[in-house]
C-alpha cells in the first residue's frame, strides 16, 4: 500500500487521548483508540453500521504509526463471544509504515441469515519498529455492525423501507390515503418479488377489521441485483371510521428464493400506521324550511342533526342571520349529545320563530339554523321566515280647543295620521254627532299611507265644526275623532276637538202701553217686553232715570212675575227668542191735579 506521507498522527500520552475525543466529535464514524505506548493508533471509518442478514459490511482500517522510525504492523479481527451468525476478516498491510504516516486495509463483517442484534468486533494492531531494540507497540478499535430488518444471502435479498411519514394523520375529508416504500433486491441474481399487506400485531394498534383490503401497486415485481422498485399502498376510508390508531405490515418476498439450510422464501417487512383522530361533522335537516309568522306570532319547525363523525359529540345549536338571535330560540335545551354507531345516530331540537314588525310586510327573511361544536361551526339549514302586516297608527291635531268661535260661524282642523304598521293601510276617520245645529265635517274620510318605513306613512284631512247662530256661550262641544282601518275592528287612535263659543250680548226692549190713567193714590202698570239677544244669560237692570213732575216726582217701582223688586232692580234673563215681561209700577201722587201727568223715561 502507499504510505500517506506528512499526515500527521494523533501524539502520545495524555494529549494523544485528547486528539481522538475531538476526531470522534467531529469524525462521527471514525474511531480512534491508542495503544498504551502511543507509537501506533487505529482509526475505523466508519465506527459502526448496519447491514440485513446474509450480507456484510466493510469498514476502512487506518493504522497510523505515530514514532519516528519505521514499523510493520500485524493485523487481527476478533468478535464478541456473544456474536451469533457474525463472522469476519481483515486484510493485512504490507510493507512497513514509515514513522509519521499511516497505512490502510479493510475489515470485513460477515452476516449470516440468522444474524440479530450488534456484534462488536476489535481491531488489534501489533508493531515492530525497524531500528533496535524493537519497544513494543499495540493499538485497538472496535467496530460495531448491527443487524438490519432486511435479509440476503449470496443469492438472494430483500429490503423493503417504507418512505416517511410512516404513520399519517387522516384530515376527514379524504377518501384514500397512500404511502410509498422502497423494494430493493439484496441478492446477487434477478429475483420476482412479491409484497403483501396484513394487519400489523404491534401494541397500541386497533382492529383493521373494518377496512377493506390494501391496495398494493405492484403487487410483484421482477428486480436484477441492488435494483429498486416504488411501491404504493393505497387504503380506502370508510365513512366514520372510529377514532384511533391503525396499523399494517408490508412484507416482500423473493419468491423461490430459499436460502439453503432455511425453510421459508427470503423476505423483510416494514409496518406502516394510520391514525383517525376524532371527527365531529354533522347534516342538518329541517322539518319545514319556509314559514309564516304575523309579528308577534310564533311558529315552530324542529330541526334535526345527523352524526357524520366517529364518536359521539355534543352539539349545540345556533343562529344566524339578520334578525335571528332576536327571532329565533330553542324550545328546551340548546344543546345536546349525538348519539354514534347506533341505529338513530340523530338529535333533534323545537325551533320556535318570533319575528317583530321591524321588516316590511310579506318580505322574506333567512334564518340559519347552525350546528356547533364548541366554537366551530359544523353545518347549517336555512329557514325562510316570511312576516306578515302589523297594524296600527296614531292620530293628531293642528289644535285639540282653538280659540272660541262666533255663532253662526265655523272653524277648521287638520287630522294628521301616522301608520306604525310595517305594510301599507287605508285609515278611517269617523267623527262623534255634534249637539243639533251644530255640524263637523271632514274633508277626506279615508286616508292611505305606505309603511312606517316609507316616506308616504302620513296623511292628513281637515275637519271643519260649524256653529249654528244660536250657539250659546256655556256652550263647549266635544267632537271626537277616531281613527280606525278601512276594514274595520279596533280602533287605534282617538282625538278630543273642544269648541267653544264667543260671548255675544244684545236685548230688545219694547214698551207696550205708553200712557195710563189712574185716579190719585192709585197706582197704574206699564208692562215692558224685553228679550235677551245675547248668547248667554245675563243681568239685566231697570230703572227710571228721569221724570217730567221734577220738584214732586211721582213714586214707582219695577214687579216681575207678580214679584215687586227690590231696588236695585235686576233680573237675570237668559238668552231666548222669547221676552219677558217686567211691569213698570207708578203710583200716582194723591194731591195730583186732574189732568196732571208724569212722564217717566
Amino acid at each position: 500500500m502507499l504510505a500517506k506521507d506528512g499526515v500527521q498522527p494523533p501524539a502520545f500520552g495524555t494529549a494523544g487521548i485528547l486528539v481522538a475525543i475531538i476526531i470522534f466529535s467531529v469524525i462521527p464514524y471514525s474511531s480512534y483508540i491508542v495503544s498504551a505506548d502511543a507509537s501506533l493508533a487505529i482509526e475505523l471509518i466508519p465506527s459502526a453500521q448496519e447491514a440485513n442478514p446474509g450480507e456484510s459490511a466493510e469498514y476502512t482500517v487506518r493504522v497510523y504509526n505515530q514514532g519516528s522510525e519505521a514499523a510493520t504492523v500485524s493485523l487481527s479481527a476478533t468478535n464478541d463471544q456473544d456474536c451469533t451468525g457474525y463472522s469476519s476478516s481483515i486484510g493485512q498491510i504490507s510493507g512497513p509504515i514509515e514513522g509519521g504516516s499511516y497505512e490502510e486495509t479493510t475489515l470485513t463483517v460477515t452476516l449470516s441469515q440468522n444474524a440479530e442484534g450488534s456484534c462488536d468486533t476489535l481491531v488489534t494492531a501489533t508493531g515492530n519498529e525497524q531500528s533496535s531494540p524493537p519497544p513494543p507497540g499495540t493499538a485497538e478499535a472496535t467496530a460495531t455492525t448491527t443487524a438490519g430488518d432486511g435479509s440476503g444471502s449470496a443469492v438472494f435479498g430483500v429490503d423493503i423501507t417504507m418512505d416517511a411519514p410512516v404513520e399519517q394523520t387522516w384530515d376527514g375529508t379524504e377518501e384514500q390515503m397512500t404511502w410509498t416504500a422502497v423494494v430493493e433486491n439484496t441478492g446477487q441474481t434477478e429475483s420476482t418479488i412479491s409484497i403483501e399487506v396484513d394487519e400489523s400485531d404491534e401494541s397500541g394498534c386497533s382492529s383493521t377489521i373494518d377496512f377493506d383490503d390494501v391496495d398494493v401497486d405492484p403487487s410483484s415485481v421482477s428486480l436484477g441485483a441492488n435494483d429498486t422498485e416504488t411501491i404504493t399502498f393505497t387504503l380506502d376510508i370508510p365513512e366514520g371510521q372510529e377514532a384511533d390508531r391503525y396499523c399494517w405490515e408490508a412484507t416482500a418476498t423473493v419468491q423461490g428464493g430459499v436460502t439453503p439450510g432455511e425453510d421459508e422464501n427470503v423476505s423483510d417487512s416494514d409496518s406502516f400506521s394510520l391514525v383517525v383522530p376524532p371527527i365531529h361533522e354533522c347534516e342538518s335537516s329541517l322539518s319545514k324550511a319556509n314559514l309564516f309568522a304575523n309579528p308577534d306570532e310564533t311558529v315552530t319547525t324542529v330541526v334535526t342533526f345527523e352524526n357524520l363523525g366517529n364518536e359521539p359529540w355534543s352539539v349545540s345549536v345556533d343562529f344566524q342571520g339578520v334578525n335571528a338571535q332576536e327571532w329565533a330560540s330553542v324550545d328546551g335545551p340548546s344543546s345536546g349529545q349525538i348519539p354514534y354507531d347506533t341505529s338513530d345516530d340523530t338529535i333533534s331540537f323545537t325551533i320556535e320563530l318570533t319575528p317583530d314588525d321591524s321588516v316590511e310586510a310579506n318580505s322574506e327573511t333567512t334564518i340559519t339554523v347552525r350546528g356547533k361544536d364548541g366554537s366551530s361551526p359544523k353545518c347549517d339549514s336555512e329557514i325562510t321566515l316570511t312576516v306578515g302586516q302589523s297594524y296600527g297608527g296614531t292620530m293628531s291635531l293642528s289644535t285639540r280647543a282653538p280659540p272660541p268661535v262666533n255663532p253662526g260661524e265655523s272653524v277648521e282642523v287638520q287630522v294628521t295620521v301616522v301608520n306604525n304598521g310595517n305594510g301599507p293601510e287605508v285609515f278611517r276617520l269617523t267623527t262623534s254627532s255634534p249637539p243639533v245645529g251644530w255640524s263637523a265635517t271632514l274633508s277626506d274620510s279615508t286616508i292611505s299611507t305606505s309603511s312606517r318605513f316609507s316616506g308616504s306613512k302620513e296623511g292628513t284631512a281637515d275637519l271643519t265644526v260649524s256653529l249654528p247662530d244660536n250657539a250659546l256661550a256655556t256652550d263647549v262641544v266635544v267632537i271626537t275623532i277616531s281613527m280606525l282601518s278601512q276594514d274595520g275592528g279596533e280602533v287605534y287612535a282617538t282625538e278630543d276637538l273642544e269648541i267653544s263659543v264667543v260671548a255675544t250680548y244684545g236685548m230688545i226692549a219694547d214698551v207696550k202701553l205708553s200712557e195710563q190713567e189712574g185716579r190719585p193714590g192709585t197706582e197704574v202698570m206699564f208692562p215692558i217686553e224685553v228679550t235677551n239677544t245675547g248668547n248667554k244669560e245675563d243681568l239685566f237692570q231697570f230703572s227710571v232715570i228721569a221724570h217730567t213732575q221734577v220738584a214732586n216726582p211721582w213714586e214707582s217701582y219695577f214687579q216681575y212675575n207678580g214679584q215687586t223688586l227690590t231696588s236695585p232692580y235686576r233680573i237675570s234673563i237668559p238668552p231666548s227668542e222669547q221676552p219677558i215681561t217686567v211691569n213698570l209700577v207708578v203710583v200716582i201722587d194723591e194731591n195730583a191735579e186732574r189732568q196732571q201727568s208724569d212722564v217717566l223715561t
